[in-house]
């Protein structure tokens, strides 16, 4: 049912879309939303099993891209796209590893922290054990 002339002049053309959107959202998009981490877990909980996730292995989020996580929803926005920044937030206990992901923020690679651990682990998973000098 469409409104009368007058009621959409009132309420504008940004007004019926914002109406229109926040009614067409979906319960997780709404969710994501909201500003507390316990929403925007449970949101990311539901996108990982959307995706296939086993419950509770957030390594699987290392094979995602940013693009797989905002089709599902606009929390992304919140992190300034970045996936590395919105699940260190969302899940500070566990370790993640920037270089694991598809596109490394560029901050990470530039810390000499992170690039001295990036080496380590190569080196462990490469079986290098002779170091020169």
């Amino acid at each position: 049912m469409a409104l009368p002339l007058r009621q959409q002049q009132v309420l504008g053309p940004l007004s019926v879309f914002w109406l229109i959107l926040i009614i067409s959202s979906s319960v997780s998009q709404f969710l994501a939303m909201k500003d507390s981490m316990d929403n925007q877990r449970a949101f990311l909980n539901e996108v990982g099993k959307k995706f296939g996730h086993k419950e509770g292995d957030l390594s699987a989020w290392y094979l995602r891209r940013a693009k797989d996580v905002t089709e599902m929803g606009g929390l992304m926005m919140r992190y300034k796209n970045s996936l590395y920044r919105m699940l260190s937030t969302v899940y500070p206990e566990y370790d993640w590893l920037p270089w694991k992901f598809q596109h490394a923020p560029l901050k990470s690679l530039e810390d000499v922290t992170v690039m001295r651990r990036m080496l380590k682990e190569m080196e462990a998973e490469l079986k290098i054990n002779n170091r020169l000098g």
